[in-house]
């Protein structure tokens, strides 16, 4: 089954390549099946082309994957995404839940979902009452500045980002710093020359002030507007990995309230970006995952005979 793995900010398509060398090499330790990769850099990061119309959120990105995976010629895929390709991993499951059979995330996103206030509070007021679920207000006053002026001024911030390699360089590896388990240490998980093509990859395409601008149009009210949202539930099996270090988490009571969620770990160690920080592991999961993924269609299909 391929899998689509969507990045998020400030990562680039180039987060995968670790996790790809790890999935697509057969080996005895996972019974030498390799999966397909199809990593693409969203629109207005990376190597894709700037948006140049309004509204380019994460729905509409969901969009152009689903109709990228039919082009390709894809049946059937499997989703992985953190961060932003959380979201759209999510839209698209929704969008497209013929072809979509499984969700993998590594952060969920409980902001992206509306299912009605009375719901929505009863779901807070359960978990609050087992002490299940981690708001984490205190993350966002120490470390939300990037998020409300991505979300309402992107375009002043990027004008520095575009004319500073500087500038935009501290911008991000600030972020790797704080959102990696690496103790400030960031050259205890990952190489210069990593970080540095990371920041390559938005500096030499202009990309700093497209990239945040995801943020402002994603953030515009759509999510509660919506009545796609308004409804929305993944239906497919889904896995949610909860790493030590990531910027918030979820319990489990929370993220099945939203996802068929039939495969949660908390982990011990690693953080926000950890396709990189812990390839390893994370092919280890998903091989996990595809397993339980394939026996829950094989037990799907014999209840329906």
């Amino acid at each position: 089954m391929p899998i689509l793995f969507l990045h998020g900010w400030p990562g680039s398509f180039f987060e995968c390549l670790k996790l790809v060398n790890e999935v697509t090499v057969p080996s005895s330790k996972h019974n030498n099946t390799v999966f397909e990769v199809i990593c693409p850099s969203h629109p207005g990061y990376g190597f894709s082309g700037h948006p140049t119309e309004r509204g380019f959120n994460d729905i509409k990105i969901a969009g152009i994957y689903k109709e990228l995976m039919n082009r390709l010629g894809y049946k059937e895929y499997l989703i992985q995404g953190g961060d932003w390709g959380a979201f759209i991993g999510i839209d698209l499951a929704y969008a497209d839940p013929e072809n979509c059979k499984a969700l993998h995330l590594n952060l969920f996103p409980l902001s992206q979902f509306n299912k009605g206030f009375i719901a929505t509070v009863k779901m807070l007021w359960r978990n609050l009452l087992s002490w299940s679920i981690d708001l984490d207000i205190g993350w966002f006053f120490a470390e939300g500045a990037y998020f409300h002026i991505q979300s309402t001024k992107p375009d002043t911030l990027t004008i520095g980002h575009s004319d500073s390699p500087a500038a935009l360089a501290a911008w991000i590896i600030e972020k790797w710093r704080s959102w990696s388990d690496c103790n400030g240490n960031l050259e205890a998980v990952y190489t210069k020359d990593e970080l540095l093509t990371n920041v390559m990859i938005y500096w030499v395409n202009n990309a700093a002030g497209s990239a945040a601008r995801f943020y402002y149009e994603s953030f515009r009210g759509h999510l509660y507007d919506s009545g796609y949202q308004y409804n929305l539930y993944v239906t497919q099996p889904t896995a949610y990995l909860d790493f030590k270090a990531e910027v918030f988490h979820a319990a489990q009571q929370t993220t099945s309230y939203y996802l068929n969620l039939v495969h949660y770990k908390k982990v011990s160690s690693g953080g926000h970006f950890a396709a990189m920080e812990r390839p390893e592991f994370l092919a280890d999961d998903l091989y996990e995952f595809y397993v339980e993924v394939l026996a829950y269609y094989d037990n799907k299909h014999k209840q329906e005979l």
